[in-house]
Order: C-alpha cells, then sequence, then structure tokens
C-alpha cells in the first residue's frame, strides 16, 4: 500500500472513530427513565451541626397555613405581612437570613445557620426545626420583598398573589405548587437545553460568571451527590428537568413528611459543607493555618449557583405525580415529574388564583401555555364605536406584557394625543421590564396604524388610546400607582 493510501486510510479510521464516539455519547436515553431520587442519600462529614433557631413561635397551635418568608435587610421591612389582611389569612414564620448573632436577638426573631443559597437555607431551616408542628392546612414559601420581577401578577406584588392564592385548590392534585404560572422563564418550554448538554457545559466554560449555565451545568452531578445514585442514573445529555421559577411554592403537610427530617438535615448539610472552610461552617484547618481541601461532592462555594440547584429540587422532593409517586422500579418517572411540574399557564392561573377569565382574551384556537402568545385578539373602544384590532407587535417570549395590556386595554376610552412613559431605576431586570413596555406600546401603535411615534429608551410620545405613566425602580413595577386619564 502505497504511504498517501495508508495516510487517507488512517485519517478516515481516525475521523470514522471520533465520530463513532460522539455519536455514543451523545445518543438518546430510553423514552422512559427513572431516577433514585425519591430519598436524601447525602452525607456530611461535619462532626456537629447547627442548633436550631428557627421554631416558629404558636406554630403547633395554629389552623392556618404557615408563611415561610426569607428576609434579608435589602428587602426592607415586613410591613406587607405583619400588618395587612395577610397576618390573619396564614402564620406568619419571617426568617431574618442576614441579621447577625449579636443585633435584633428577640425572640420571634428566627434564624438560620448562614446566610446561604438565598432563600433555601430559610425553607431548609422551617422544615428541619418545625417538622412535627407544621399545619394540617400546609405551607407556603416566599421571598422576603414584596415586589419583585418573578412575582406572577401584572404589578409584580407578592402581597397580591399571597392574598388570593386558593391553598387548598393549589395542593389538591399533587400537595406541591409553584406559585409561578407564567413559562417565560423556567425550563417548562420544549426548546429548554437539557442541563447537561453539552451546549451548557461549554457556556458556562466560556462565561464562568453566568450563574444560570454553570447551575444548569452542575445540575447532573448535584443530584447525584443529593440523592445518591448509581452513575448509570445521571441525568443524560439529551434530559431536561423542567421546572417552574422562582422558588416561590406551597406543599401539603402530607408532602413535607414523605421525607424524613434527617434528609431535609442531609440537605442542608450539603449546602452548608460546600461552604469556604474560613466561614467557619464545615470547614477544617491544619496546625499550620493551611486550608484542608474542599471535599468532593458538596454544594457550590459559589451561593447563586448552589441557591438554584436547590430551586430546581423542591418539585423533586414534594410532587406526588401519582402511581407510587410516578415510580418505576423504585425511582421517579423523569417523564411524569416533567408533566407534573409545568402545568400550563391557564390552568394554573385559574387553579390558584381564581383567574381563569384570562383564558377569555386569547383567540380560538390559541391555548396559552405560558410560552407563546402568537396573535391575541380583544376589543377597544374608540370614538367611533366597539372595534376589534390584533394585539400583535408585543414581545411573545414575554407573556407578562399580555397582562399588562389587559390592564391597559381595561382603562381605554378615547383617541387623544398622549405619553407613555416609564422612568428606568438602576436595577438593570427593572429597566428591562419597562423598556420592553414601551417598545411594545409603540410597536403596536404602528402595526394598528395610528400614528408613527417617537420613541426614546424612556419614553414614547404618541397619538395614544389612553395615558400611561409608571415607576420602574428596585426591580418592581409599581402598576397599581399608575394614572390613566383622558388626554
Amino acid at each position: 500500500m502505497h504511504r498517501r493510501t495508508r495516510r487517507t486510510v488512517t485519517h478516515l479510521a481516525i475521523f470514522a472513530s471520533i465520530l463513532a464516539l460522539l455519536l455514543l455519547l451523545n445518543r438518546p436515553p430510553p423514552t422512559q427513565r427513572s431516577f433514585s431520587w425519591t430519598k436524601v442519600r447525602y452525607q456530611t462529614s461535619a462532626d456537629t451541626l447547627p442548633e436550631s433557631r428557627g421554631r416558629c413561635p404558636g406554630l403547633s397551635k395554629s389552623s392556618k397555613p404557615a408563611l415561610v418568608v426569607s428576609h434579608v435587610k435589602s428587602d426592607g421591612d415586613t410591613s406587607w405581612l405583619t400588618s395587612s389582611s395577610l397576618a390573619k389569612k396564614y402564620h406568619l414564620c419571617i426568617y431574618d437570613v442576614d441579621a447577625s448573632t449579636d443585633e435584633n436577638d428577640k425572640a420571634d426573631s428566627l434564624r438560620v445557620p448562614a446566610n446561604r443559597a438565598h432563600e433555601s437555607m430559610a425553607y431548609l431551616t422551617f422544615l428541619i426545626d418545625n417538622y412535627d408542628t407544621i399545619p394540617s392546612s400546609g405551607a407556603i414559601f416566599v421571598h422576603g420583598n414584596r415586589w419583585a420581577w418573578h412575582n406572577d401578577a401584572p404589578d409584580y406584588d407578592n402581597a397580591y398573589l399571597l392574598d388570593r392564592l386558593n391553598v387548598e385548590s393549589a395542593l389538591e392534585p399533587a400537595g406541591y405548587h409553584n406559585l409561578r404560572c407564567d413559562w417565560s422563564v423556567s425550563t417548562c418550554a420544549a426548546n429548554a437545553p437539557p442541563q447537561g448538554s453539552l451546549q451548557m457545559a461549554f457556556q458556562s466554560s466560556v462565561d464562568p460568571w453566568d450563574a444560570h449555565a454553570a447551575s444548569d451545568a452542575a445540575l447532573p452531578k448535584a443530584l447525584l451527590a443529593i440523592f445518591g445514585s448509581d452513575s448509570g442514573e445521571k441525568l443524560g445529555r439529551h434530559e431536561t428537568l423542567r421546572s417552574q421559577c422562582c422558588a416561590q411554592f406551597v406543599v401539603s403537610r402530607e408532602r413535607v413528611r414523605s421525607h424524613t427530617r434527617g434528609e431535609y438535615v442531609a440537605l442542608r448539610q450539603w449546602l452548608l459543607d460546600g461552604m469556604s472552610p474560613s466561614s467557619g461552617v464545615g470547614g477544617k484547618s491544619d496546625s499550620n493555618s493551611r486550608v484542608i481541601r474542599r471535599r468532593e461532592g458538596v454544594a457550590p462555594k459559589d451561593d447563586r449557583v448552589a441557591g438554584r440547584i436547590i430551586s430546581y429540587i423542591w418539585h423533586i422532593l414534594f410532587l406526588d405525580v401519582g402511581g407510587g409517586g410516578g415510580a418505576v422500579d423504585g425511582g421517579l418517572e423523569l417523564e411524569k415529574l416533567n408533566r407534573a411540574a409545568c402545568p400550563t399557564a391557564q390552568e394554573c392561573y385559574c387553579r390558584l388564583y381564581g383567574r381563569c377569565s384570562v383564558a377569555n382574551v386569547l383567540a380560538d384556537p390559541i391555548a396559552y401555555s405560558g410560552v407563546s402568545l402568537l396573535d391575541i385578539t380583544t376589543t377597544v373602544s374608540n370614538p367611533t364605536g366597539t372595534v376589534s384590532q390584533p394585539l400583535t407587535g408585543l414581545d411573545t417570549s414575554k407573556p407578562y406584557n399580555l397582562l399588562l395590556w389587559m390592564r391597559l386595554r381595561d382603562r381605554i376610552s378615547s383617541v387623544n394625543s398622549c405619553t407613555v412613559s416609564a422612568h428606568l431605576g438602576d436595577d438593570p431586570e427593572a429597566g428591562a421590564i419597562a423598556s420592553d413596555f414601551i417598545w411594545d406600546a409603540a410597536n403596536w401603535m404602528l402595526l394598528n396604524g395610528t400614528v408613527t411615534p417617537t420613541v426614546t429608551d424612556t419614553t414614547l410620545n404618541l397619538v395614544s388610546l389612553c395615558s400611561f405613566s409608571g415607576d420602574v425602580t428596585e426591580a418592581h413595577v409599581l402598576w397599581d400607582e399608575v394614572t390613566f386619564s383622558h388626554c
């Protein structure tokens, strides 16, 4: 065989081997796979466990659902909880996550072992310290800030949601329900990339500061560490764990007690063991003050990453998906778990908040899935009568805009020259929301043939159907304070 021929054959063999290896690594898994995620099996190496400082006063005698709040100082005061009707509806258990041990040491001040993994530490501390006293009516877990971009209300107001939340209805299907219905920032959408995919691994490598990508890429190994299974049960490159955003949920007492108290202790220790040894929680040093290498299999040190991983796990712990928990050979069937984790937005809004009329604004046969809002038709009024105009031009990837336009639509009364404006705050999330609203408004007016608007990043001047003014600060929109009037 000639040298050139041998070289060609060698190159072809190498290419075929690489191609076969890539195909082998990326072959799709079986259509139905189960995972041993039914029990937390992590084992800590810590010599001692944190003392109990999270027992919620009066909980054992309460018949009201517990409202577990993870609160930090930057959230502001808690009067929106303590001085409102929410205090009558719920038994409040507010955890001061970032309070030091030397201040605010009151009997009703609930503490956590460390300010770690965002809301996860408060939630787990409640489950551990109040395991035997959780009310029969269940528990709701929320963040301490009233206004936040992820609160699934037209004005991003958590007080609004909690006031309207039907706890009994929410728990009826599976003993657990996320408080968010909109899919726009979840992994529920069909195009959400698998957490263990090469795409996520590459993205987390080229952009290590992207907590979203880092937590997704770390999830498969974290699940192995937490639930303790064989390497063959690792979440595959083509398998997506679907989950709603953003770690606010309601759960029944029965589903909480489907796991032992020790399992919640183990999950909290997984977080604590992953902290820097210099933090004094679970760390050790030798006699020369050299920090010993971090243990393998503990939570990532980055709080954003560790907290987001736990946010993927709540529904795994609590959802009762039927048939022995959707178990196949003692494990959880991923397909059933994913279906239960992602009800349609239409079903969710109706069940949790009684907002069943959302479906009425949708043009048949479009089903409001929480993912896309194709061509929505609504009715508006003008001086010549009532006409039906297509509400096209909205960013179809952001269903929250539909809710804003629904509120806008309800106040329409005449056609006049108006100004639509929003003041952008320092928070990038808030600025993005305000800017999106402004540009969507401009696009809508263009498509509906009103006038050509003049647009800047903060203000839209146009011949409009009403006047709108909103203030956007600290990642919340004060839509309740918006004034609508004739121009």
